[in-house]
């Protein structure tokens, strides 16, 4: 293999890389999300509960979105299904439809 297409494969690469690893850290910060969530839970005072929980919520749905805009960007270089897989879900659960489209 000569110099130019190695190195054209290794940008492929770097691109390809670049583009997946933000789904894993969107995922690592939705977990540390929800735990937060169940650390909420278990405060005894149902009042500090309930105002720690109305905080986390935008913090969910924010990493939420990020998961999903990472798991779209991604899914350009590798199957949806696969990264689906890789982050324990199921790939309508990640790349939801559009009803709206299927229902016309």
């Amino acid at each position: 293999m000569n110099y130019e297409r190695r190195q054209q494969a290794t940008a492929r690469y770097a691109a390809t890389t670049a583009a997946i690893n933000p789904t894993f850290d969107a995922h690592d910060n939705l977990r540390a999300a929800v735990s937060a969530v169940r650390t909420a839970t278990d405060l005894a005072d149902p009042i500090v509960a309930v105002a720690e929980l109305a905080t986390l919520q935008r913090s969910l749905k924010e990493s939420l979105a990020a998961l999903k805009a990472a798991a779209l960007t991604a899914a350009a270089y590798r199957p949806e299904a696969e990264i689906a897989k890789d982050l324990d879900t199921k790939t309508a659960n990640l790349f939801p439809r559009d009803t709206a489209d299927s229902a016309s």
